[in-house]
């Protein structure tokens, strides 16, 4: 679980400024450029306005990645012919 939570924390950090931007760019601002876009989100609303949303994009990552991490863990250990839940 704690895996889980740190992989849709990085998720989030790591992916939410460039879907904000794709969002932006394809709903508001449909003709403007990359980088107007991101000038543009940055004078409204600064640092903050890269991560609009990030509490439901966090839960949808977290949901995920907890049914992920968890099949990866025991696809590994079936594998390497340990118990689903072995603590080796």
């Amino acid at each position: 679980m704690v895996g889980s939570l740190f992989v849709s924390l990085i998720n989030v950090i790591c992916v939410m400024p460039f879907d904000a931007m794709k969002t932006m760019m394809q709903k508001a601002l449909p003709t403007a450029t990359l980088f107007e876009t991101v000038t543009s989100v940055f004078k409204e609303a600064g640092i903050k306005g890269f991560f609009v949303g990030w509490r439901v994009r966090y839960m949808l990552y977290l949901l995920q990645a907890l049914f992920t991490v968890d099949i990866i863990e025991r696809f590994e250990n079936k594998l390497r012919g340990k118990g689903a839940h072995s603590k080796e």
